[in-house]
C-alpha cells in the first residue's frame, strides 16, 4: 500500500510538471535546441524585459481546452486515488509513512508538496531532466524555489510570502528534512536557493532505515524486544535509584540526565528503559572530536529520526553540549526541545540549565552513575572468569579488582583481550594475562593526555654557562 500510494502522489506531480512543460513549449522554447540554458539570445534578452514580475516563460499561455481538460482529469482523479488510499489505510490501521512525516512534524499543505517536489528526484531520476527543462539550464537538475513556486502558486509577487516556508526556522529546514545544496561555493539569493530531501528521510519514508547511513558510525537503532518477558523483566529498571516511573515519561516529557564515568551501564539502562516503556531505542554517540556546529548539526538529524521512528532519543557523550559552567548550551537545548518527548543524555558529569536562557523551567532529571566498587569489579570479572582462569583465586581476584578502578565496559574488555593473549599463545588464561590487559586498558588514555601537554620550553631555549676547556698534558717522566 505504501507504494501504490507513494505512485498517486507521483502521478498528480506528473500532471502539473506536464501542464508547465507544454506552457513552456508553447510559448516558444525549443526543447531540440542543444544549447538551450546556456546562452542568451537577443530576441529572448528583449522578451524578458517585456515580461511581467513574478512570471516566467509559460505566462500568459493558455492550453488548447481539451488538453487542458485532460490534465485537470489526471490531477483530480490522482488527488481522489491519494484520499481514497489514505481512508482505507486508516480503516486497517496502516501508518502511511508519508503521511505520518507530515503529521509527525506538522506540516502544512504547501510545504507538504514542496517536500514531494524535492524527493521525486530521489525516486525517479527522470525528474532530474524535467527539473533541468523548466529551470532552463541543464546543470540544475534539483528545484529551486522559484520552481517550486511557479508549481504549486499561481503568478504574481504574492507567491514570495511563501519564501518563509524555506527559512531555516521553518519546519521544513530545522527538521532537517530538506537539505540546502550548495551551488559550486556560490552564494545564492532566496529563489535560487536549490533543495534534496535528506538520504536518510529517503531511506526511512522506502523502508529501509540505516542509523549508520543517515547519522553516521556512532548511531544504533535497538527495535523493541519481541519477547514479552524480557519487556517485563525491563520494568525493573523503574526500581532503580533515580529513575522515574514511567508515566513520567509519559506525562512530563523530562531531559533525563546521566552522568558518570561507566558509559556502558548508562547505555544497558536506557535500553532496559525503552524496552520497559515499549518503545525502540535510537542512541546517537558523539565525538569529542568534532566541532559543536558539526555535534549540533548531528543533534538536529538525531531528533528527526528519532521522530520519525518514534523511539527513545539516547545521546550518548553529551558532554560536548556542556559549557565552562556546567550549563547544557541553549543550541543545543533548542535542539532537544523539538523532540516534543523524553530524551535521555549521559556525561560524565551532570549539567544545569542557565539562569539566562530561555524555558529554563523544562523538566531536567538527574540519576548519578557511581564507579563500580571493588565487590562489584571483583563480581563482574568473576562473571567473566568463569571457569577460565585457574589459578586465578579469590585473593588475587580480590587484589586485580582493587588495583585497577575499572568501569564495567573496561573490565569486558580486558578480560576479552586477555582470553585473547592467551589463545594466540595457546595455553591457558593465567592471572599474569588479567593483570597485563587490565593494566593496558587503565591508561588508555595516558597517550592523548601526553600528546595534549604543550611544552613550555624547547632545546633552544636552554642557556648553559661558558666553559673554558685546556688540554691538560700529562707531565713528563724522568728517567
Amino acid at each position: 500500500m505504501e507504494m501504490t500510494y507513494l505512485q498517486a502522489i507521483l502521478s498528480w506531480l506528473d500532471a502539473c510538471l506536464e501542464r508547465e512543460v507544454r506552457r513552456w513549449q508553447l510559448a516558444g522554447q525549443d526543447p531540440a535546441d542543444r544549447f538551450r540554458g546556456l546562452y542568451i539570445s537577443d530576441a529572448e534578452a528583449l522578451a524578458l524585459t517585456r515580461r511581467g514580475s513574478g512570471t516566467h516563460w509559460g505566462s500568459g499561455i493558455t492550453l488548447p481546452p481539451d488538453e487542458s481538460r485532460q490534465l485537470e482529469k489526471m490531477q483530480t482523479g490522482a488527488l481522489k486515488e491519494i484520499q481514497n488510499i489514505e481512508d482505507q489505510a486508516e480503516k486497517q490501521g496502516i501508518t502511511l509513512r508519508l503521511k505520518a512525516l507530515r503529521e509527525t512534524f506538522g506540516l502544512s499543505s504547501f510545504e507538504w508538496w514542496a517536500f514531494i517536489i524535492c524527493l521525486a528526484p530521489a525516486l525517479d531520476l527522470r525528474y532530474e531532466r524535467i527539473y533541468s527543462y523548466l529551470q532552463d539550464d541543464v546543470t540544475r537538475v534539483l528545484p529551486s524555489i522559484d520552481l517550486v513556486l511557479h508549481i504549486l502558486l499561481p503568478e504574481g509577487f504574492s507567491r514570495l510570502e511563501n519564501l518563509r516556508y524555506f527559512d531555516r526556522g521553518s519546519p521544513l529546514r530545522f527538521f532537517r528534512l530538506l537539505v540546502l545544496v550548495e551551488e559550486s561555493g556560490k552564494h545564492s539569493n532566496g529563489l535560487r536557493k536549490v533543495f534534496c530531501t535528506a538520504p536518510g528521510v529517503v531511506d526511512w519514508l522506502l523502508g529501509s532505515y540505516s542509523p549508520l547511513a543517515a547519522l553516521g558510525e556512532g548511531a544504533e537503532f535497538f527495535p523493541i524486544p519481541d519477547d514479552e518477558d524480557e519487556i517485563a523483566r525491563s520494568a525493573e529498571i523503574f526500581n532503580r535509584n533515580g529513575i522515574p516511573p514511567a508515566h513520567v515519561f509519559k506525562d512530563v516529557k523530562p531531559i533525563l540526565s546521566l552522568y558518570g564515568e561507566d558509559f556502558l551501564q548508562q547505555e544497558l539502562s536506557v535500553r532496559q528503559l525503552a524496552a520497559a516503556l515499549r518503545k525502540p531505542m535510537l542512541k546517537v554517540k558523539l565525538n569529542p572530536e568534532d566541532s559543536g556546529e558539526a555535534s549540533l548539526e548531528l543533534l538536529y538529524s538525531a531528533v528527526r529520526d528519532a521522530r520519525m521512528l518514534d523511539a527513545l532519543l539516547y545521546i550518548q557523550g553529551g558532554g560536548v553540549f556542556i559549557d565552562g559552567n556546567g550549563c547544557l548550551t541553549p543550541a543545543s537545548f533548542a535542539a532537544l526541545r523539538l523532540m516534543d518527548d523524553s530524551v535521555v543524555i549521559s556525561s560524565k558529569r551532570p549539567f544545569r540549565f542557565g539562569a539566562e536562557m530561555l524555558a529554563n523551567d523544562y523538566p531536567l532529571m538527574r540519576v548519578p552513575f557511581e564507579k563500580l566498587s571493588t565487590i562489584e569489579r571483583s563480581e563482574l570479572w568473576s562473571l567473566l572468569l568463569e571457569g577460565m582462569a585457574k589459578d586465578l583465586t579469590e585473593e588475587k581476584l580480590h587484589i586485580l579488582a582493587g588495583q585497577f578502578s575499572l568501569t564495567s565496559g573496561q573490565i569486558i574488555a580486558a578480560a576479552s583481550a586477555a582470553m585473547s593473549s592467551a589463545v594466540q599463545k595457546e595455553r591457558v588464561l593465567q592471572s599474569a594475562d588479567l593483570f597485563e590487559a587490565a593494566r593496558f586498558h587503565s591508561g588508555h588514555h595516558l597517550g592523548k593526555l601526553a600528546q595534549k601537554i604543550e611544552p613550555r620550553y624547547v632545546w633552544e631555549d636552554m642557556v648553559l654557562p661558558e666553559m673554558r676547556f685546556s688540554l691538560v698534558l700529562p707531565e713528563p717522566v724522568k728517567l
